[in-house]
């Protein structure tokens, strides 16, 4: 283990024996949701209670009923800005994840984790970066953290995870850049069915299944999982063709006005939609009516060198909005009366960028 990893895993371990009770938030996704399961069983490898699991979304810190938690907080796979601390003031909070580094790294009564402190520059999922923390305490399941690695986009940076994995279960992987048509691949895909079709109430599920499953074979048959995936494949396929038939393009940007109806899938189609062939090194991006005053943009830009958060920065000191994320996988909320400002806004920063970076 690196040396500076190996201290901050220490730091971690120390902030478990120190306290107990736990809340635990994860983000509601794959990698969230796994996340939140390694953490659960790290914790309870030292004799700690966790207390609350709870899924939630960037928009939700300013929600957050700080009475309901605990007194001891770890967040898993969030980007959390130092004007978000508000929410968990008296507590003792811990931050795990892999995001840019957004000032909550100088909060000392903060334990903040990302591999960007100690110059990690490697794409690393909240998934992998605690497994590199704490696998020695949860050696049969590597399995899983290279299912959360995968769904977030991370087989092709740490391909040598993921083919060791495969190795040792007898997956078989493809060509495919982002190692993701396989076994582990569509593991990742049903967990995510979950969240896409139930929301916060399937991630709790997916906690609770994940927290009794023993093998990546286990989770591929179980009824649950199974039979929401089939529901979303089915969802997927009609939205596809939905998209194909009604999206505009502007240059390297596709644009798509997701009905408010379809909400929950716009998440896992995009994300599909980046991978596919198709629409590879091209920049998706998908507008969803929250209600009658907001809308979510959910942004995918596999295959293009561009950098999704920075170009939000620059639209977001022109119009009012709010989002974060990775490189190529990102979101935000804008007014509503805002749409038609933000496409044009956003066509001309993405095509300017990748212009000058071909």
């Amino acid at each position: 283990m690196d040396e500076q990893l190996e201290a901050y895993s220490e730091k971690v371990k120390e902030f478990i024996r120190r306290n107990d009770n736990f809340t635990v938030l994860y983000h509601l996704d794959c990698d969230g949701i796994v996340s939140a399961v390694l953490l659960k069983k790290v914790i309870e490898k030292f004799g700690r209670r966790v207390e609350h699991l709870r899924a939630a979304n960037y928009e939700d810190f300013d929600k957050l009923d700080v009475f309901s938690m605990s007194d001891s907080v770890i967040v898993c796979d969030m980007e959390i800005k130092p004007e978000d601390l508000d929410a968990f003031s008296g507590k003792n909070l811990c931050v795990i994840d892999h995001h840019r580094l957004v000032g909550v790294e100088k909060e000392g009564w903060v334990l903040y984790v990302n591999p960007k402190l100690w110059g990690d520059s490697r794409y690393t999922p909240c998934s992998l970066l605690e497994y590199e923390m704490f696998g020695s305490l949860l050696p049969d399941l590597d399995w899983l953290a290279a299912v959360g690695l995968i769904s977030d986009s991370g087989g092709k940076e740490n391909s040598g995870f993921v083919k060791s994995v495969a190795s040792k279960y007898n997956i078989k992987l493809k060509e495919d850049e982002f190692l993701f048509q396989n076994d582990l691949g569509k593991a990742a895909d049903m967990i995510n069915s979950m969240v896409t079709v139930y929301r916060r109430k399937g991630a709790a599920t997916a906690v609770k299944l994940l927290s009794k499953i023993k093998s990546i074979d286990e989770l591929l048959q179980n009824r649950e999982f199974a039979e929401t995936y089939e529901k979303l494949m089915k969802e997927s396929e009609r939205l596809s063709k939905k998209f194909e038939k009604e999206k505009s393009t502007i240059g390297a940007v596709e644009f798509f006005e997701n009905s408010r109806s379809d909400k929950a899938y716009s998440s896992t189609l995009i994300t599909a939609l980046s991978h596919s062939r198709e629409h590879y090194g091209r920049v998706i991006v998908f507008l969803t009516d929250i209600d009658d005053d907001k809308i979510r943009v959910n942004v995918r830009a596999n295959g293009v060198n561009i950098s999704i958060p920075e170009i939000l920065e620059k639209i977001f000191k022109i119009i009012p909005g709010e989002g974060g994320g990775h490189d190529r996988a990102a979101g935000a909320t804008i007014n509503y009366s805002d749409r038609e400002r933000f496409k044009r806004e956003f066509s001309r920063i993405a095509n300017e960028t990748l212009t000058r970076s071909s």
